[in-house]
């Protein structure tokens, strides 16, 4: 009997017909899957709602910062992390999605602007880039 004849065979299941098994099902790197529709799942959670939910919070925190004024930057600026919840029905300061609920981190945010600012980037160019 050759080996490929003993991993058909319906005989008691070792490590390597196990494995054999699931990688025609879904493969695995680390915490990245791609199932057998070829749909890939990070954490088991679809790859098309993680980039939207990204999207919608780096818009929300671009389109934030246009209502603070311009000022001197400051030290404190570097240390400055902003937390934001996004419901999906949505909050008095977030817009209501079709995502699960996230929470997005904007780190120094207003030292970012100034970067962006610095160098000629237009808010509008950075949302599509």
């Amino acid at each position: 009997m050759t080996a490929a004849a003993a991993v058909n065979s319906s005989g008691p299941k070792t490590p390597t017909s196990i494995t054999r098994h699931k990688s025609e099902r879904e493969r695995k790197i680390g915490h990245r899957r791609v199932g057998v529709g070829g749909e890939i799942t990070y954490k088991k959670i679809q790859t098309t709602q993680i980039m939207g939910s990204i999207q919608l919070g780096i818009q929300h925190a671009v389109g934030g910062l246009a209502s603070k004024p311009e000022r001197d930057l400051l030290m404190q600026d570097f240390m400055t992390v902003e937390t934001t919840n996004f419901p999906s029905e949505g909050s008095n300061h977030t817009p209501a999605h079709h995502y699960s609920e996230f929470r997005f981190r904007t780190y120094a945010p207003i030292a970012f602007r100034y970067f962006r600012d610095l160098f000629g980037i237009q808010p509008d160019d950075f949302l599509v880039s």
